[in-house]
């Protein structure tokens, strides 16, 4: 278990690296992995197809000269035995024999061409087939390697780390700006607020204190009157008591 094992070993050394750079080195040890299984499945796959190619283009080769040399002798053959025929028969054996050693030849050249169509056509779907099987048998072992070996499990992890560290920052960031708009909002409303009160209570203060120094004028204006007509009265009393005549005359 390649994946696996390689995870346990980089929690393992968590120690001396921080969490942000582990998620780094997982990542770069998986793209490592995945890139050295990539090459040598290609590597494999070329020399597979390449043996497979020879191989077969090395016997279809034997199959065709084998069969041509198969239908080289077997003409030779026929005319030998039409050759071999009596000497002492007619005209219309001769031609008969000539006739059947050309049918035997030309039969065997058609079963030569024939031969090597169909060897030449069995050859290249061979390959074919071979290719299609050896492919997917790679693809078979690279699955079951990179799936059972945890590479799959700490690339989601990867992913999903990094996911949840970019939510994270976009949450946070998100935060940060609407705490910001809020604490403006809330700052202008407040100074509005303080500046409306105070104004009112500066208004109000203004009033009660004019109001107050007017009732104070008028009330030290009455009291000064009265007493100074207290004063003028007691005085005009004082003298006419005490000369009457002053008064009368």
């Amino acid at each position: 278990m390649l994946g696996a094992d390689l995870h346990v070993f980089l929690k393992k050394a968590q120690g001396p690296i921080s969490s942000s750079n582990l998620v780094v080195v997982e990542a770069v040890a998986v793209v490592l992995v995945v890139v050295v299984v990539v090459v040598v499945t290609v590597a494999v796959v070329l020399l597979v197809v390449v043996v497979v190619v020879v191989s077969s283009s090395s016997s279809c080769s034997n199959k065709s000269s084998n069969s041509s040399s198969e239908s080289i002798s077997s003409s030779s053959s026929s005319s030998r035995r039409s050759s071999r025929g009596n000497n002492s028969s007619s005209r219309s054996s001769r031609k008969s024999s000539n006739s059947s050693s050309n049918r035997s030849s030309s039969r065997s050249s058609k079963s030569s061409s024939s031969k090597s169509s169909s060897s030449g056509s069995c050859s290249s779907i061979e390959v074919l087939v071979v290719i299609i099987v050896v492919v997917l048998e790679v693809v078979r072992v690279v699955v079951i390697v990179v799936v059972g070996g945890g590479v799959v499990v700490i690339i989601v992890e990867v992913v999903v780390r990094g996911v949840i560290v970019v939510v994270v920052e976009v949450v946070v960031v998100i935060i940060v700006v609407v705490v910001v708009i809020l604490v403006v909002v809330v700052v202008r409303v407040v100074v509005v607020v303080v500046v409306v009160v105070l104004v009112r209570v500066v208004v109000v203060v203004v009033e009660v204190v004019v109001k107050g120094v007017i009732i104070v004028v008028v009330v030290v204006v009455v009291v000064v009157v009265v007493v100074v007509v207290v004063v003028v009265v007691v005085v005009i009393v004082v003298v006419d008591t005490a000369c009457p005549c002053y008064l009368t005359s």
